[in-house]
């Protein structure tokens, strides 16, 4: 689970287009990644299961 989450979500998440298999969890990792990518920065986040290239992956 990421360490920072929005208090809400946009409807039409970047780069979502019909339907997907993500899960909702998987979907909203995904696009806080892709936004921080966008503005220069890395996801902090205990979760190893992002596979975004800019999610940072804290040691446990």
């Amino acid at each position: 689970m990421p360490w920072l989450v929005p208090i809400s979500t946009p409807r039409s998440a970047p780069g979502r287009v019909g339907r997907t298999n993500l899960r909702s969890d998987a979907l909203l990792d995904f696009y806080l990644a892709s936004l921080a990518q966008k503005h220069g920065m890395q996801l902090a986040t205990l979760d190893e299961g992002i596979k975004h290239q800019a999610a940072f992956v804290i040691p446990a």
